[in-house]
């Protein structure tokens, strides 16, 4: 039977994290009066991107503005992944900026309405404390999308995790292993590679260290097993050739591309 680890330095850490959401929604309900707030910005694909990474791990997310960017950090539903990620200041082609807010988005439909627009023609995002508009306009198609600010259950608690293993995989070794193995994924390391095992040990894949596609930058031995699907998230949000990797003996895996950090939880055998 395959169950979510219940090692109080592995979850202790997001139950942590979700306990922090009834402490915001007190505050909430004070009443201060908000400050004005406004952002306008044009921006490439980026923030596409942005979007559908979030999506990956949540239907909403409250996305923070501020003067170093636009950014969020948001657990998953099931409470098994977190996710950090930033759009900074510098990726927008136009940026003004009034106040700053955490605003509430329905991300997942967000992500459906971007797959309709041109990857290659920027898009204006206008946000106020009432909603926010996204457009783009062709010259040839004007797409406008009006969105409302909803609900969301954003922290801002630290992770704080000690690792054994610290090393760096290419997106494309990842991408074989996901393709290939149809189970959860058990994961050892050891002083030559590191090997990927089906759950029921009917298929693995070992790779040796090499500077293309495994490099390690500190090396312990470690056996850990995480869902295939969470693994899969990390592939489609992180889009870098290379990914870095954190690891620990039933601790959750840390994975770091540009301005995204994702946290994973281990699953273990009973």
């Amino acid at each position: 039977m395959i169950f979510l680890s219940q090692n109080k330095d592995v979850l202790g850490v997001f139950r942590k994290i979700y306990k922090a959401k009834e402490v915001r929604e007190k505050m909430k309900k004070k009443g201060k009066k908000e400050k004005e707030f406004n952002f306008e910005g044009k921006i490439g694909n980026e923030l596409r991107n942005f979007i559908s990474s979030v999506a990956l791990f949540n239907e909403t997310a409250g996305v923070k503005f501020d003067e170093k960017g636009i950014h969020t950090r948001v657990m998953s539903i099931d409470m098994v992944s977190l996710l950090e990620i930033e759009l900074p200041k510098k990726d927008f082609h136009e940026w003004k900026l009034e106040g700053m807010k955490e605003v509430g988005m329905d991300v997942e439909k967000i992500s459906r309405v971007l797959r309709n627009f041109n990857a290659y023609i920027d898009t204006e995002l206008k946000v106020d404390s009432r909603g926010f508009t996204i457009t783009q306009d062709s010259g040839e198609v004007k797409r406008v999308y009006e969105g409302k600010i909803v609900e969301s259950d954003n922290n801002d608690e630290a992770v704080n995790v000690e690792f054994e293993c610290e090393l760096v995989l290419s997106r494309r070794l990842l991408g074989n292993v996901i393709k290939e193995i149809e189970s959860e994924i058990k994961i050892s390391i050891d002083e030559k590679g590191m090997l990927f095992e089906s759950n029921e040990g009917d298929y693995s894949l070992y790779f040796k260290e090499d500077k293309e596609h495994l490099k390690f930058l500190k090396r312990k031995n470690v056996k850990v097993m995480f869902g295939k699907e969470y693994l899969a998230k990390i592939y489609k949000a992180i889009g870098d050739n290379e990914i870095k990797f954190w690891f620990g003996n039933d601790k959750q895996l840390k994975a770091e591309g540009k301005g995204i950090v994702i946290y994973v939880a281990p699953r273990v055998e009973n």
